[in-house]
């Protein structure tokens, strides 16, 4: 899923060759997701959400295996603004005082692979 941002570029075929020019900024790229979808294999055209609890353990873990959703987005990000710092609440925070919100935290890593030159 292509997910647009004011911040976001005009140009993603570096990494989505088929995507040379966006009518609007692409902020986000999203990987997995309850909304992504499967393009091949025996899950095609359905979503992630969709098929993640038919999901066989080889795929969840045991772990996971009664969630009601994938506790996973992996993304990418391409700003060409400066962002601000994003902090993000833990599972236990969340529980108490983000209940609306899903009452999930966020663990976030955020590596660089390459960074543009200074403007």
């Amino acid at each position: 899923m292509f997910m647009p941002r004011l911040w976001g570029a005009g140009n993603l075929s570096s990494l989505f060759p088929e995507r040379p020019q966006e009518t609007e900024p692409v902020g986000e790229a999203w990987l997995t997701g309850n909304e992504c979808r499967f393009a091949s294999g025996e899950f095609a055209g359905r979503t992630l959400g969709e098929v993640w609890p038919d999901l066989p353990e080889e795929w969840t873990g045991t772990r996971l295996r009664n969630l009601p959703r994938i506790p996973l987005l992996v993304k990418f990000i391409f700003p060409e603004e400066k962002l601000s710092v994003q902090v993000h609440p833990d599972d236990t925070y969340a529980e108490q005082h983000e209940e609306a919100a899903g009452g999930s935290g966020k663990t976030v890593a955020g590596p660089v692979f390459r960074p543009r030159s200074a403007r």
